[in-house]
């Protein structure tokens, strides 16, 4: 059975069940913890939809719909991306506009936005 990590958020319980019901084992990968130990042992990651990444990320101001992440989010999941990659661990991203700046900041430290709607990049890992 494999073990997917899950990022921590407010639907927390309806991703759980769905990794459950695929036949996965689920680990919460809790903000607060560290990036190495949250993915060490797991097979996979799945980050979970929510509030904004911080604009000051890629360097603006924040548009008149942002509503920021809890606190620590951003940095802990970014990190997770970055050092999943270099496991080679399957990503499963939910949420596009959360998402994809967090894809994109932790691959090339930059997230477009055009009326605060990301511009969509598309990666090559």
């Amino acid at each position: 059975m494999p073990i997917i990590g899950v990022t921590h958020c407010r639907k927390l319980e309806d991703y759980r069940q769905s990794v459950l019901h695929v036949g996965g084992e689920v680990r919460i990968l809790e903000p607060s913890a560290d990036v190495e130990a949250a993915l060490a042992g797991i097979d996979g990651l799945l980050l979970t939809g929510g509030n904004d990444v911080a604009p000051t990320r890629y360097g603006e101001a924040p548009h008149s719909t942002f509503v920021e992440a809890e606190p620590g989010r951003d940095e802990f999941e970014i990190g997770l991306i970055a050092a999943a990659r270099k496991r080679d661990l399957p990503i499963f991203a939910i949420c596009g506009r959360r998402t994809w700046r967090r894809v994109t900041i932790s691959r090339a430290g930059w997230s477009g936005r055009s009326s605060g709607k990301l511009c969509a990049m598309r990666m090559r890992w």
